[in-house]
């Protein structure tokens, strides 16, 4: 049933198709409009990849790829031998920084328990100390020949001397003694200790 009031006209797309250009072209104006405010913005921009850096990338893959073509199962084998050498190098960096310091430390406390002291000895002493040395040298060797004291120094209670005596057969005859307290400690003639 159709009612007799209706008409047989189109319906006019047109008129709207022009009312949506409209509405597009002022959305547009209004981006353009906001787009010219922030005119130093490039963020909307695309930078193109710049061709020599296109060509080193490339190159880097191309031989990357070579490498691993060349090394094949080896290149397994040369990493591990890579992180062994790097783990060498850590432990060795390590361990030298710890010894040092640890040098340190010990330098430290030795240094503070020097002190300076003379080592030089009288002339009275000196003559004491030869008397002493000439009966020690006698009885730990039993020689009759008189004996003969010459570089003598101190270190705290320690005597250090040098000396000689003079046989007949054999010519001057070295020893080195320590005496301490002014008991020999150590009598060596020609490499032998005859006082321990």
């Amino acid at each position: 049933m159709k009612s007799s009031n209706t008409t047989n006209d189109p319906i006019p797309f047109k008129s709207k198709k022009q009312e949506l250009e409209n509405l597009h072209k002022r959305e547009d104006y209004l981006k353009e409009k906001v787009h010219f405010n922030k005119a130093s913005d490039n963020s909307h921009k695309v930078l193109e990849y710049p061709n020599k850096r296109k060509k080193t990338v490339k190159k880097f893959i191309i031989f990357r790829e070579h490498l691993k073509s060349k090394l094949g199962k080896w290149g397994k084998f040369a990493k591990i031998i890579i992180y062994c050498l790097i783990f060498i190098i850590l432990f060795l960096t390590i361990d030298k920084f710890l010894l040092s310091k640890n040098q340190k430390d010990l330098s430290s406390e030795v240094s503070t328990n020097f002190i300076s002291e003379s080592t030089s000895i009288s002339a009275s002493k000196e003559l004491s100390y030869s008397k002493i040395i000439e009966k020690s040298v006698k009885k730990y060797t039993g020689v009759t020949y008189e004996v003969k004291s010459k570089n003598m120094h101190k270190n705290g209670d320690r005597v250090y001397a040098t000396g000689y005596f003079n046989d007949p057969s054999h010519g001057k005859i070295y020893f080195d003694i320590v005496l301490h307290n002014n008991n020999p400690e150590s009598l060596v003639i020609n490499g032998t200790e005859f006082v321990k």
